[in-house]
């Protein structure tokens, strides 16, 4: 029977050049960081120069000089790299709270727009508990904070929802402290009416001022003003629905501390039972104007 040599039926990779080495065809060899393959069994014939016996495979790179060397195009943490109009190009990195956006050709940092509404955190809750906290999360960056709850059931019926400040440790501040006014409007299918009343020297904010009953779920917010102003005191404003098992409420209510003190969180809490399951509390910053 006849024998056919097919010679070698994959590439084989040989590592880098050597002079003296006896190189076959289909033989694969790196030199200046590209890759050649041998197309004429020699020995001596340096790659590069001797066209009859190497094919070049992959030719290397041009180390950064057209910007396809990220290690040349990027030199500081927090860079970014994009495609320019010829060759890749470093975006630096961008002053804290600005956000990517956009431009006419390529990408830029823009500072988000004053006015803005951004949101700072988010707890659903998956466990009941006595509380729910959002600790240091009143900075400078902004000049009002909305807390913002939905969903809101207790797991007990009878009780009051209600927020407390916090100082930079999450502990409560202002004890016998907290001045608010509010209002009340209510009604069912038969009647309505509606009431005021005050909150004064107490340690707490009251955010339902009638007992909620499970069978509907409460919503509402609470707006924080100048919380890290230490030289003033801290006001708010807010609103919330709710059912008391005989009627809806409607509650607005406003108030501030007695004294000036700087404000860095907030706890919602309730005066008897847990915060339920599938209760969700939020926080937003109001970008400086």
């Amino acid at each position: 029977m006849a024998t056919v040599n097919l010679g070698a039926i994959k590439f084989n990779w040989k590592g880098a050049y050597n002079n003296s080495t006896q190189y076959q065809v289909d033989d694969v060899v790196s030199s200046g960081g590209s890759s050649y393959v041998c197309i004429q069994a020699s020995q001596g014939n340096a790659v590069g120069n001797a066209t009859a016996y190497w094919n070049i495979m992959s030719s290397a790179g041009t180390n950064g000089t057209n910007g396809t060397d990220l290690t040349s195009t990027l030199s500081t943490r927090g860079d970014i790299v994009y495609k320019g109009a010829s060759a890749l190009e470093r975006l630096p990195k961008g002053t804290a709270g600005y956000y990517l956006k956009q431009g006419a050709n390529d990408p830029e940092w823009g500072e988000v727009p004053a006015g803005g509404l951004v949101h700072l955190g988010t707890t659903d809750v998956t466990s009941a508990g006595g509380y729910v906290s959002f600790n240091n999360i009143f900075t400078t960056d902004y000049d009002v904070y909305r807390c913002q709850w939905s969903n809101f059931r207790n797991t007990v019926v009878g009780e009051k929802l209600t927020s407390y400040l916090l100082n930079s440790s999450g502990q409560e501040v202002g004890s016998g402290q907290y001045e608010t006014v509010h209002g009340l409007h209510y009604g069912n299918s038969g009647t309505d009416s509606h009431g005021s009343g005050r909150d004064w020297g107490i340690n707490f904010i009251v955010n339902t001022n009638t007992s909620v009953h499970n069978g509907v779920p409460c919503s509402g917010h609470i707006d924080i003003h100048n919380p890290r102003d230490s030289g003033d005191r801290c006001t708010w404003n807010g609103e919330s629905f709710y059912h008391n098992g005989t009627y809806h409420f409607q509650q607005s209510y406003a108030g501030c501390l007695a004294n000036s003190v700087e404000i860095y969180g907030i706890k919602f809490s309730v005066t008897g039972g847990s915060i339920n399951t599938k209760s969700t509390f939020s926080v937003y910053g109001y970008k400086k104007s």
